[in-house]
């Protein structure tokens, strides 16, 4: 199997474990949520830091300078409407910042170039030469005459 080809198959594994994980997760935020709150200082005064798969979202809201480490990771049930659109919002003044990025958005950009790799593999022909596409039907060299190259 040459380069290439070894590179091509590596990547529409990774990229179907890349999917496979996503959908999994995209599912089981219809029930649950995983959460993560850290506060420094205090809920209404200090640096807080939470992050949350849920609602077909991955959310975080910081309003520390840096980031912090710690806190608890909980699982409990929905309780927040599906997000459908990324959203980003921050307020300079206490340093407050909002990502959420729905799970649908990094699902489509690993699936559609693990779709196109499955496909043009799927769209060879048998018999055809896998270099140059000449046809090999009651060749018995296994030398394509073609390119020269090997049929196998």
């Amino acid at each position: 199997m040459t380069r290439p080809h070894r590179l091509r198959r590596a990547l529409k594994w990774v990229g179907t474990a890349i999917c496979g994980f996503l959908g999994a997760a995209y599912l089981l935020t219809n029930w649950w949520t995983l959460s993560r709150q850290t506060f420094h200082g205090g809920p209404s005064w200090g640096n807080a830091q939470t992050f949350y798969v849920g609602a077909g979202a991955v959310s975080c809201q910081v309003t520390a300078k840096r980031p912090m480490f710690g806190g608890v990771w909980e699982v409990h049930p929905r309780l927040r409407p599906f997000d459908w659109k990324p959203q980003y919002f921050h307020i300079a003044a206490n340093g407050y910042l909002s990502v959420i990025l729905p799970l649908w958005i990094p699902f489509a950009g690993a699936a559609l170039p693990t779709a196109l790799l499955l496909w043009t593999d799927k769209s060879r022909k048998a018999g055809l030469c896998p270099v140059c596409g000449y046809e090999l039907t009651g060749n018995t060299t296994g030398v394509c005459p073609e390119c020269g190259k090997g049929s196998k």
